[in-house]
């Protein structure tokens, strides 16, 4: 029997969910004609299938590239390019995971994760069985007519994940989804993940202020430096790939020694304001 959910997270083609970004830098001028320099100049090529788990200080631009690839904006310099079309916009395949769940509390749980899917107009059966089947993948199909307000933070992710699945993202970017979350539940949302991953292997860019969380998920951590973020270390993880999992992972010495050394690329910046932007006159 197949594992569910299959269709939701398989790439429509070999490359579909490469991702490659060439020179990209972000500015942002303020109403004093100052610019900030917040993000690059970017240089990065992630494989099919990769879990890209990208952390730094505050205010270093994580979010920012995030962004440029999602297509919520436009870098001033460089491109962003999946499955090697550039990105001018959002589009449903590139999904994104938020640290709120922001789900439509009028709607029931079914509701939401078929909300993208009608409005692309997929027929209502087809909607049916994509709904059933990705609240089986993420473990709710027993809530699927409560309404958010009846969920737990943990559960209202769960939601949104399976809502992000559902359309068939060739990426599925998570900007610190489980930041807001008790430490057992984060843990716990942790593991879900990687099962869900594991077993599908859709490209996944993850953002996180948790070195632990970056070792424990990804096949390769970024480390970004403070404003303007640039790459300072890039380093492969094949922790999220072995059979263990939880504390077996977490007390091994090889994963402490990643934990710690990905950890030394970020004291730099704690002699550092991230919060204080780099400006440039106009």
């Amino acid at each position: 029997m197949s594992a569910p959910g299959l269709a939701g997270l398989t790439p429509s083609a070999p490359t579909a969910s490469r991702l490659v970004l060439t020179g990209v830098e972000q500015r942002f001028r303020a109403k004093d004609g100052s610019t900030t320099h917040a993000l690059g100049p970017l240089d990065l090529d992630v494989v099919d299938g990769s879990f890209l788990a990208v952390v730094g200080p505050s205010g270093c631009g994580k979010s920012t590239l995030l962004r440029l690839v999602a297509g919520f904006a436009q870098p001033t310099a460089g491109s962003v390019e999946v499955g090697g079309r550039v990105v001018d916009g959002p589009s449903p395949d590139r999904g994104v995971v938020f640290q709120q769940p922001n789900l439509y509390p009028w709607l029931s749980v079914a509701e939401n994760v078929a909300f993208g899917l009608k409005m692309r107009h997929v027929p209502r059966a087809e909607r049916r069985a994509i709904v059933a089947e990705h609240l089986e993948l993420v473990g709710l199909a027993d809530v699927a007519s409560r309404r958010p307000y009846e969920l737990s933070g943990g559960m209202q992710q769960r939601v949104q994940l399976a809502r992000v699945l559902a359309n068939r993202p060739s990426v599925v970017l998570m900007d610190e989804p489980f930041a807001a979350l008790d430490a057992i539940t984060r843990e716990r949302l942790q593991d879900e993940l990687l099962r869900i991953w594991r077993t599908h292997r859709t490209t996944v860019v993850f953002i996180t202020h948790s070195v632990d969380e970056a070792v424990y998920l990804g096949t390769r951590v970024l480390v970004m430096s403070p404003r303007p973020g640039t790459i300072v270390a890039d380093e492969p993880v094949t922790f999220s790939t072995s059979d263990q999992a939880g504390d077996a992972v977490r007390d091994d010495p090889a994963f402490i020694e990643q934990r710690r050394r990905i950890s030394a690329h970020l004291r730099p910046a704690r002699n550092q304001n991230p919060q204080n932007p780099q400006k440039e006159s106009a």
